[in-house]
């Protein structure tokens, strides 16, 4: 069956369409094995794109059975692209999963369409990822460290943006990049990005000391801070990036340089908005102004004069109206949405959550915490509300569901709507597609996630099966950054009282009984996983999804395990027979959950080198992110934290923190 591609002579002057059109045909090509025509009468079915500026909405396609022909009517070049790929994942089941893996149905030909009325509309402008290269995540890999085959890499994740709907990506810079050996790995990245509708932005800090973040000023090696910036920029802005970002602060919770040297700053800002012609978005992270970091920046706010954005962020898997987090020293992250809604028209705003959260609290476990999928789809809800520019999605890795996530959120920020039915209204519609509309296995994913969302969120008893925030154990700089729970493991172990010991095992008891739940949920599941879609090109990334919850329920379990073990120790140096018998108990599960993560990773899409391998690399980490994971490090550092009774931040350490906070 061939297929005839028909467009006018003004589309075919637009870079921008015809170089997704050609990614376009091939994939087309490799689904139905056959040959695409262009402008030819002669064909079997025909594809007809018409670009309509004045069109109501970003996309609209309409598809006779009759005539077979399909037209794609678009307001711009990129807006009928985006519709094509739409008419790819919606109506021919394609699935865009990962940079580095499609899932391409096969086809004798497309006689099996009925006549249908599609059309999309994005809630938000800009649509994107932040990619986090300060941890060693894979393109933090490709995007520093230079040869051929990671710039295919790079090109092919410019290719998943656009297919899944986004139009930027922004990375950060890291302080030891060569500027001019940089210009030119990037001299070729750069344009093909922008041939096919995507902008690129740099993360700068002015002098933020923490994991290697590229520093603009330096007070320690020059005096004359401003023309050091200027230089810098210069070459920097060299690359023709769309947009630029700035961190003022020196660190988390730590002094602000907007309040030490206001400025300066605006003469750096007066230089990239009006000199470099660059348009710049200040960075709002997401300790209050009571903690230091928000005071000086909501003095900059106040100023009328100044002609940046903001980018706000959130972190986690909680979303913004959330009413009880406890990160960061916050409650909730009610004071980021006021902040966003007092802005929202008078500023360029876009916001900034998590897909994951690294260090020691999600992918880093790891955990599959299906409370992202709402979170972040409630979070693009009161964008749209709020009527903010865009929404940049903070990537810390691919692996253990993290372009799920991802994914999920790209497709939730456009409205798609199939012969009048709004066909993803809801945060799960990706799991909806993913077991084909099978309504037994969906309901089985909605039900875990139901599971999760009220033990986990609900109850608050998600600290307990996450990692120890790092500074937990840091008693001279124990600001909270993540989650805690109300007993820690030290102080279950050496201070906790008989009342409290009640409140505790209840805590253990409800975890118990979801993970039980859970459990048995999973044994619907592969039932039907086996019995329906074993020759499924669903069955890869469903059986994935499985072992994901497998090993959060093995974590649930672990820890239950641990705290039984350091509530039976009693304050005792020694830990008691009883204790042991938990501790081998606990160190059993994590071989189970090992066993698990071995069997999944053999479908991880790129290399383990990038990965899970313990390696140095550009950024302040001597692993790739998913070491910890891979290696169950924080499973085993508690059980021996229990049994030798150490809760100090160099026992069994995993981080180089002269390398984090910027000594080294």
């Amino acid at each position: 069956m061939d297929i005839n591609f028909i467009f006018s002579k003004e589309l075919k002057q637009s870079k921008i369409f015809i170089l997704n059109l050609e990614d376009i045909a091939h994939l087309l090509k490799k689904s139905l094995n056959n040959s695409i025509l262009y402008n030819d009468n002669c064909a079997d079915f025909n594809i007809e794109f018409l670009q309509v500026n004045d069109l109501n909405t970003n996309f609209k396609i309409n598809y006779n059975s009759i005539i077979k022909r399909l037209n794609i009517i678009g307001r711009s070049p990129i807006d009928i692209i985006y519709g094509t790929y739409f008419f790819l994942s919606e109506i021919l089941n394609f699935f865009f999963l990962h940079p580095e893996e499609i899932s391409i149905p096969q086809y004798k030909d497309l006689s099996f369409l009925k006549s249908f009325n599609f059309e999309g509309e994005a809630k938000l402008s800009t649509r994107g990822t932040h990619l986090h290269t300060l941890h060693p995540i894979e393109l933090a890999h490709f995007l520093y460290e230079e040869n051929a085959k990671h710039l295919k890499y790079i090109e092919n994740y410019i290719k998943h943006l656009v297919r899944t709907g986004n139009n930027t990506f922004q990375f950060y810079l890291l302080e030891k990049t060569n500027l001019r050996g940089f210009a030119n790995h990037l001299k070729d990245i750069i344009p093909f990005a922008h041939d096919r509708g995507v902008n690129v932005g740099i993360m700068l800090s002015l002098f933020r000391v923490q994991q290697y973040s590229y520093k603009l000023v330096n007070p320690f090696k020059c005096f004359n801070l401003l023309d050091d910036c200027k230089r810098k920029l210069d070459m920097i802005l060299e690359i023709p990036f769309d947009y630029v970002v700035i961190e003022t602060p020196l660190g988390e919770f730590l002094p602000d340089l907007m309040k030490i040297i206001p400025k300066t700053i605006k003469k750096i800002e007066d230089y990239i908005i009006n000199k470099k012609r660059t348009p710049l978005y200040y960075s709002k992270h997401i300790v209050r102004k009571d903690h230091s970091i928000m005071e000086p920046i909501n003095k900059l706010k106040s100023n009328n004069e100044s002609q940046a954005g903001f980018l706000f962020r959130t972190v986690m898997c909680y979303s913004l109206i959330d009413k009880e987090i406890n990160a960061y020293e916050n409650k909730n992250f009610f004071f980021v949405y006021k902040n966003m809604e007092k802005y929202a028209g008078k500023k360029k705003i876009l916001f900034w959550p998590t897909a994951a959260y690294w260090v020691s609290f999600d992918n880093s476990i790891p955990l599959f915490l299906m409370p992202y999928f709402r979170a972040r789809c409630l979070d693009v809800e009161l964008c749209k509300k709020l009527k903010i520019d865009g929404h940049i999605i903070f990537s810390s890795g691919f692996e253990w569901g993290g372009f799920l996530v991802e994914l999920a959120t790209s497709n939730y920020l456009w409205s798609l709507i199939l012969d009048e039915t709004n066909i993803n209204n809801n945060p799960f519609y990706l799991f909806k597609k993913l077991t084909l509309r099978n309504d037994g296995l969906f309901k089985i994913i909605r039900d875990i996630y139901s599971l999760l969302n009220y033990y986990l969120i609900t109850k608050n008893y998600l600290p307990y099966i996450t990692g120890e925030d790092p500074f937990i154990e840091f008693p001279l700089f124990n600001y909270t950054f993540q989650p805690r729970p109300k007993y820690s493991l030290k102080y279950a172990r050496r201070n906790i009282k008989d009342s409290e010991k009640i409140n505790l095992i209840k805590v253990l008891q409800d975890l118990e009984s979801c993970k039980i739940k859970i459990e048995d949920k999973l044994k619907n599941y592969k039932n039907i996983l086996n019995n329906n879609y074993n020759y499924t090109n669903s069955y890869k990334i469903l059986d994935e999804i499985y072992k994901y919850i497998q090993v959060l329920v093995f974590r649930i379990k672990h820890r239950i395990y641990i705290y039984y073990a350091a509530l039976i120790a009693n304050n005792r140096k020694k830990l008691p027979f009883r204790g042991k018998i938990f501790l081998v108990r606990a160190r059993k599960t994590r071989k189970e959950a090992k066993k698990i993560i071995e069997e999944v990773i053999k479908n991880f899409r790129y290399d383990k080198y990038y990965i899970y391998e313990k390696r140095a690399n550009k950024t302040a980490y001597d692993f790739s992110y998913f070491y910890p994971a891979y290696s169950l490090f924080f499973w085993e550092r508690e059980e021996q934290k229990i049994l030798n009774n150490k809760f100090n931040p160099l026992f069994m350490k995993l981080w180089n923190f002269s390398k984090i906070i910027g000594l080294k």
